[in-house]
């Protein structure tokens, strides 16, 4: 019986442990974005974080320094229609301020920034953020 009432205690630590960790793994993602620590992520922060997580670079598969539209298919992927839901059919080309067919890094980047942006304030919160992290993990719309 001490056998088993042990191993039950020791689970069910774990499984508090666990549970607690989560929330704590994401303030310190956040806290890692708002460098200034104002509790929000101004776009300077975003393109600082955002250039860190090398999304961009796995998109840009031929290292042009340009995503054209063949690598923006490629990165989407299967998850057009969630993609579509965050940032809207027609992101690609919104996002192509200067009208060339390709989109830099920085013209990335305020799209997403904008699309995570969900309130319009000019800064990403951290509710908005946990969708972004979500987003740029394993097996999200970003998926590095």
């Amino acid at each position: 019986m001490t056998m088993n009432w042990l191993k039950t205690t020791a689970s069910a630590a774990a499984l508090v442990l666990a549970v607690a960790a989560g929330p704590a793994i994401a303030q310190e993602a956040f806290s890692d974005w708002d460098a200034d620590a104002s509790g929000s992520i101004s776009e300077t922060e975003w393109n600082t974080g955002w250039s860190d997580a090398g999304v961009y670079d796995a998109w840009d598969a031929n290292d042009d320094n340009a995503i054209s539209e063949d690598e923006w298919t490629a990165g989407v992927g299967e998850n057009e229609e969630l993609w579509n839901e965050r940032f809207g059919e027609t992101a690609y080309g919104d996002w192509d301020a200067d009208d060339d067919g390709a989109l830099t890094e920085e013209e990335f980047g305020s799209g997403v920034y904008a699309g995570y942006d969900a309130d319009e304030s000019g800064v990403i919160e951290e509710p908005e953020f946990g969708d972004a992290g979500d987003d740029i993990g394993d097996e999200g719309l970003f998926d590095v």
